[in-house]
This record gives C-alpha cells, structure tokens and sequence, in this order.
C-alpha cells in the first residue's frame, strides 16, 4: 500500500494490479502490469506510478507508469542480491528504493538502479 493509503499493489496470479483506493467510479478498473519474473515482494510509491519488484531470483524491477501509452514499463536492476529478495521499499519522494535479500545484504538504490549505499548483515 502507497503512503497515504492512497494507492495498493498486489500479486494476482503473477500479473500486479495497481488500484487506487479512492476512485469511486464502479467502472475503473486496476491497472494491469504482466512481469516476467516471479515477484516475492512488491512496494509502490505515493502517486501510484512507481512499482518496484524483487525477484526470487535476486533481481530487482522497477515499473513506471506511461501516461502516454497507458501502461507500466518496466526494467531490471543490475543483479545484485544473490537468492530471494525478501522485501523491497520507495522512499516518500520516490527516489530512494531499498532491497533486502536472503543472502543477508541490504542495497540501497537510485531510480535509475545504481547502487547508493550497501550493508552486509550477515
């Protein structure tokens, strides 16, 4: 869920649907996002329009909404978690994304996927 409570994403048979909470027209449908990979932990920002994605596999997504084209694109983040991720979060403004794997590390990430900050808890 968004801050705010705004915004939810969720994992419906391996498609992510993002809905927003607060339409009141019975006619909106959520809006649909098709990975390709098997996502074990999602987050979404504020507005709705950012979704990151941790992997099983280790990889990190982010999905960003197009107004244009009406849909989320997405893209991959350099592999850096080796097994399962864990747990993924976006900072308030959206900028910062923080990652936790099985393998006892923490990444911290800009939006464009690279690395700002690393911890070895294990």
């Amino acid at each position: 869920m968004s801050l705010g409570g705004q915004h939810i994403v969720s994992n419906t048979n391996g498609n992510l649907l993002v809905q927003n909470l607060t339409d009141t027209n019975p006619s909106s449908s959520p809006r649909e996002v098709k990975p390709t990979i098997e996502v074990s932990s999602l987050a979404i920002n504020s507005d709705g329009t950012v979704i990151i994605g941790g992997a099983n596999d280790g990889q990190i997504w982010l999905w960003q909404y197009d107004n244009a084209q009406k849909q989320f694109n997405g893209k991959p983040f350099l592999k850096k978690h080796i097994g399962k991720v864990l747990s993924v979060a976006i900072s308030q403004d959206g900028n910062t994304i923080a990652s936790s794997g099985a393998d006892g590390t923490v990444f911290m990430w800009n939006r464009k996927g690279e690395i700002i900050d690393e911890k070895k808890l294990k």
